[in-house]
């Protein structure tokens, strides 16, 4: 009889909760409260979607607080808000249903800490690489598999870029027979292509004379608004402190920048005060164009990267190639340096176990040994 009194109290109690309404909530950790915004969008969730009565919970110091989205009834933000809800509404049971999907909730979590992550499935890297702080150099796999140090076009299964021992000019204008103008302080830089990927070292920019000093370098990624004359993309680099003068004027950068071969980057000093600087005639630069609306010019300058070379590689074939990228046999090696014998390398610098050649016909590869003993 006790059994059956149970059982009937217990299907009387899941009959009046099912009975109750119940409406979906979002819960939103990274927002701390809900002061306004318009009928799309209210202190970052995106309202727009989400149904009549859905339940968003705002974490305030230690309480949770619960807000209602209505569709209308309030002058401020009509016809979709969010407002603090009553807690003591009659025939409502709240029921918590946690959601990571951005789409619902609007959210996307800043970060995942892989610190002791045991992977379940394949990690799939979509094209990005695998880098200390988020910069396109580092570790990349693409689509075949083949891994690459340095480059994002593997050559073969293991491809191992380098640097190269100094840097070069890379891009350059060098016609300064046009006019010479004043440009705002704003206005004196060039948007160039990088040409080689690698390390952009220095920028070179030839002026006539500055009333400003010292400048600020500023790099942007991205080329030049044709309509304003202003840089398209984000700042990217600064580096103050620059003193300007009459003729070239070099900036070697304190941290070296990673450029990729075909993307534009727009370089720019500035001071506060205007530049006299001499420029082309003419557009002669196809690769970019001078900090200005008008591109009828560009200016004086260079810039200078340490190029990317393959440093080793293991091809398709299973050859090995050390300063070469398409080996001819199972070892090559290209670069040994040339010495007469085993004491001039000494000379050169060369240590106990490095190679060289002697540059003979037969061209023979030696080890360098310690000089024999008096």
């Amino acid at each position: 009889m006790k059994n059956l009194l149970v059982v009937s109290l217990l299907i009387a109690c899941s009959f009046a909760l099912l009975a109750q309404s119940y409406e979906p909530m979002l819960n939103r950790p990274d927002i701390t409260s809900l002061t306004g915004g318009t009928a799309t969008d209210l202190d970052g969730i995106p309202t727009a979607g989400l149904a009549e009565g859905t339940i968003v919970i705002v974490n305030v110091a230690s309480e949770a607080r619960l807000y209602r989205l209505e569709i209308s009834g309030d002058a401020e933000s009509s016809p979709t808000i969010i407002r603090a809800d009553d807690y003591g509404v009659t025939g409502k049971l709240w029921r918590t249903a946690i959601t990571a999907d951005p789409e619902e909730t609007g959210y996307t979590p800043t970060g995942d800490d892989l610190g002791d992550h045991i992977a379940t499935q394949n990690i799939e890297t979509d094209g990005h690489w695998l880098s200390n702080d988020g910069g396109d150099e580092g570790v990349f796999v693409d689509s075949d598999g083949n891994v690459g140090i340095g480059t994002n076009a593997p050559a073969g299964p293991l491809d191992v870029y380098s640097l190269a021992s100094s840097d070069a000019v890379d891009q350059s204008q060098y016609d300064n027979t046009g006019s010479t103008w004043n440009t705002a302080a704003d206005h004196v830089g060039q948007s160039f292509t990088v040409g080689t990927t690698g390390l952009l070292t220095r920028v070179r920019l030839q002026i006539v004379s500055s009333a400003g000093n010292p400048a600020e370098f500023r790099i942007y990624q991205g080329g030049v608004s044709g309509t304003t004359g202003n840089p398209v993309g984000p700042l990217i680099y600064t580096q103050p402190g620059i003193v300007m003068a009459a003729g070239w004027n070099e900036v070697i950068l304190s941290t070296p920048l990673a450029v990729n071969s075909g993307e534009v980057y727009t370089f720019q000093f500035y001071t506060g005060s205007q530049f006299s600087h001499k420029a082309s005639p003419a557009d002669v630069y196809a690769g970019g164009q001078w900090l200005m609306a008008w591109d009828g010019c560009d200016m004086v300058f260079d810039t200078y990267v340490q190029g990317l070379s393959t440093g080793l590689i293991l091809d398709a074939s299973s050859n090995v190639g050390i300063g070469t990228d398409s080996p001819t046999s199972k070892l090559q090696v290209v670069g040994l340096p040339v010495y007469a014998n085993n004491a001039a390398a000494i000379a050169g610098g060369l240590t106990e176990g490095a190679f060289y050649r002697t540059g003979g016909d037969p061209d023979v590869v030696c080890v360098v040994h310690p000089p024999a003993a008096p």
